[in-house]
C-alpha cells in the first residue's frame, strides 16, 4: 500500500510526496478562493464538529 500526505506551512506553502507541487498549490489556491466566498461554509462546520467529537480539535 502507498501512502501519500500533503502538508501546508503556515506560509501557505504546499508540500507533497507523490502528487505534481504545482497541482496541489492550484488545488489548494482555488479552495482556499471558496472558502473567502463563503461556499465552503457546511464542509468547514462538519469537520469541525466532527473533530471535536473525535477529540481532535487542537490538532
Amino acid at each position: 500500500m502507498t501512502q501519500s500526505t500533503t502538508a501546508v506551512t503556515d506560509q501557505g506553502k504546499v508540500g507533497t510526496s507523490h502528487y505534481d507541487p504545482k497541482l496541489v498549490e492550484i488545488l489548494y489556491d482555488y479552495d482556499m478562493e471558496r472558502i473567502s466566498k463563503g461556499e465552503l461554509q457546511d464542509e468547514i462546520d462538519y469537520l469541525k464538529a466532527r473533530a471535536i467529537r473525535e477529540g481532535r480539535a487542537n490538532e
